[in-house]
């Protein structure tokens, strides 16, 4: 099974499985039950939030560039949406980075963090599995 991106150290094999996993009788326990698919969501819910700091960047240079119009209440919407979502995320982040002028380098800093926790991820439930 692919799904895109996603590790595959974070999807159970049936080969692996009955080898990592197996308990003393030859089944699962229920924690293989469990933190196989509960480490495949956070792990898709990291992504999705990485696609939304990318939709963000993006929506932000098209307006800068007046690309997009933000009088336009759809648009607007969007954008609100992307800055109340990212903003938390990214304004630490803003206020350890030495000020660039136009050049802001926060959400590359913050694809990388988001990054370096889904290996985390995977090797986390590569041990356990």
């Amino acid at each position: 099974m692919s799904c895109g991106s996603v590790p595959r150290a974070l999807f159970l094999s049936a080969k692996g499985a009955t080898q990592a996993g197996s308990n003393e009788k030859g089944g699962f326990s229920k924690m293989d039950v469990i933190i196989g698919p509960l480490f495949t969501v956070i792990n898709l819910a990291i992504q999705f939030y990485f696609y939304l700091i990318i939709a963000s960047a993006v929506m932000s240079w098209l307006v800068a560039l007046n690309v997009i119009n933000t009088s336009n209440r759809f648009v607007y919407m969007i954008g609100d949406f992307l800055y109340r979502v990212t903003e938390p995320a990214l304004r630490p982040i803003r206020r350890v980075l030495p000020d660039l002028g136009p050049v802001d380098l926060s959400p590359i800093v913050l694809i990388l963090i988001l990054i370096f926790l889904q290996m985390v991820l995977a090797n986390i439930a590569a041990s356990l599995i």
